[in-house]
């Protein structure tokens, strides 16, 4: 008499692997296995490699444009700077704002901006002025008691 066990594997919803094991029950108490069923199957499903695209890197340049960085307001997608243009009139620009015709307003940062020029992007700096020393002028005055 002789028993025969099936194992059967999962390997997808789509396909499954069989590995056959014999068991002789009797006085012989031999296995047989099917090693090349066996070694063929997928036992732990199949490795893929998934192609990921990576990024470029931005390439930001310092603009040539004749605006000036006057400040900023750093709050994620409501950020906003201060710009002056040719006529030196300061004007506030949100993210996603024309600065002018042909330029947007990409990024805020708390000393620069990023726009998009023809394109390209361009960092434009704020100015960095020398602290001035200045004469204060404070005047105490308290009760004696």
């Amino acid at each position: 008499m002789a028993i025969v066990w099936m194992i059967f594997l999962a390997v997808s919803p789509l396909k499954s692997s069989t590995v056959a094991v014999t068991k002789i029950a009797g006085p012989q108490q031999e296995a047989a296995l099917d090693i090349e069923n066996l070694a063929n199957s997928d036992l732990f499903g199949k490795f893929s490699v998934k192609a990921r695209a990576v990024p470029k890197p931005k390439v930001v340049t310092p603009s040539r444009l004749k605006l000036k960085l006057a400040g900023t307001i750093v709050s994620g997608k409501h950020s906003a700077a201060i710009i002056s243009g040719a006529g030196n009139r300061q004007q506030m620009h949100r993210v996603g704002d024309l600065i002018q015709p042909g330029v947007k307003l990409i990024e805020v940062s708390a000393d620069t901006i990023v726009v998009e020029h023809r394109g390209k992007l361009e960092r434009i700096t704020m100015e960095k002025k020398k602290a001035q020393p200045r004469a204060l002028n404070i005047q105490a005055t308290a009760k004696l008691r």
